[in-house]
């Protein structure tokens, strides 16, 4: 491809990038279901985490429910209940492997940022990186990263 046409594709896809932006999440509504601090299932099937890690994994759930109601995140019927479906299913893979301190892990299709967010809050010494086709999807899934404190995390389309 010549120079100049390189560069005019360039310009394009930097143009659209910044005209995709999204609005801020919605702040917390009585009507919808939300994540209790404690999270007693992880507690109870995963009682090696460490309460830094409960408390990314709280502040990754109390994210990606905000952000569903904007953008469909995870299914919108298994949205109350996130720990059971969501959050302990990503957690329990690490009973079969665990990361190594500076594993390089990509998360191929990422969506809304599962399994990869939580394996990122169990491995603060692994470096996650989300991957997906979806912008929007990947603009919530940084903003929760960043909610939750996860330095680990970058976010790739």
């Amino acid at each position: 491809m010549p120079l100049h046409r390189a560069e005019a594709c360039l310009n394009f896809w930097l143009q659209t990038r910044a005209r995709l932006s999204l609005p801020q999440p919605m702040p917390p509504d009585p009507g919808r279901p939300v994540l209790g601090p404690t999270l007693p299932l992880l507690r109870a099937h995963m009682p090696a985490l460490t309460e830094a890690e409960l408390a990314r994994l709280a502040a990754i759930g109390q994210g990606l429910l905000e952000w569903n109601a904007r953008i469909n995140l995870v299914s919108r019927a298994d949205a109350a209940h996130l720990e059971e479906r969501h959050l302990l299913h990503c957690a329990l893979a690490l009973r079969l492997h665990r990361f190594a301190p500076g594993a390089r892990v990509l998360d191929l299709g990422t969506g809304g940022g599962l399994p990869g967010l939580v394996l990122a809050a169990i491995h603060p010494e692994a470096d996650f990186t989300l991957l997906d086709s979806t912008q929007k999807k990947l603009r919530a899934v940084e903003a929760v990263a960043a909610a939750a404190g996860l330095a680990n995390v970058r976010v790739a389309w």
